[in-house]
């Protein structure tokens, strides 16, 4: 929807606050004097999404980028290749694919999971205490989910990934995983 700004509030973390308004208003940018519109000749048909920005990555940075890019994104065809399962088993296969798919990843791809992960966990260590249990209606998940996915994410880079990075993702992993059992723990159980 035009002029819709639920998606960007969601993936901001800013959806909870009520504080929030958003309005549009023009861009002081003369974009048309300061942009830059690329367009290349491409195999892949621009409806053909993945192979269409790959295609783009690579004329615009080269091969290498594009590579890169490629490992570390989560292939959403397995999403959308069973649409008669519920949203939950679609999104826990996609993230286990991405898994499986993280144990050859290079050394590079696991750096930029590592760094992309550590900055999610970051902002999840500084909203969720905020937000308490209203953090999982917006993240539409689990606690428990969230935490399988994290620890199994973090088990992965710390056997692959000898780099600080690593050692930061574990840090933030952790404390993640206690804050999230600490308030598990004091919330009242439902029968």
């Amino acid at each position: 929807m035009v002029n819709d700004f639920k998606h960007f509030l969601h993936e901001s973390g800013l959806v909870w606050d009520d504080a929030v308004a958003t309005r549009e208003v023009q861009s002081p940018f003369d974009h048309a004097k300061q942009g830059r519109l690329v367009v290349v000749q491409t195999a892949a048909d621009p409806k053909d999404v993945d192979g269409y920005t790959r295609e783009m990555l690579e004329a615009e940075f080269g091969p290498t980028v594009a590579g890169l890019v490629s490992e570390v994104t989560e292939d959403n065809a397995i999403y959308d290749e069973h649409p008669e399962l519920p949203h939950v088993e679609r999104v826990r296969m996609k993230k286990q694919d991405y898994l499986e798919r993280l144990m050859d990843d290079s050394e590079g791809a696991l750096m930029i999971a590592a760094a992309d992960k550590i900055c999610n966990t970051r902002s999840f260590l500084e909203e969720y205490p905020k937000l308490g249990s209203k953090f999982w209606e917006g993240y539409r998940g689990t606690p428990e989910r969230y935490l399988r996915f994290s620890l199994a994410f973090n088990e992965i880079i710390q056997s692959k990934l000898s780099h600080p990075l690593a050692i930061e993702l574990d840090r933030v992993t952790k404390a993640a995983e206690n804050i999230i059992n600490e308030t598990e723990s004091r919330r009242p159980k439902s029968n």
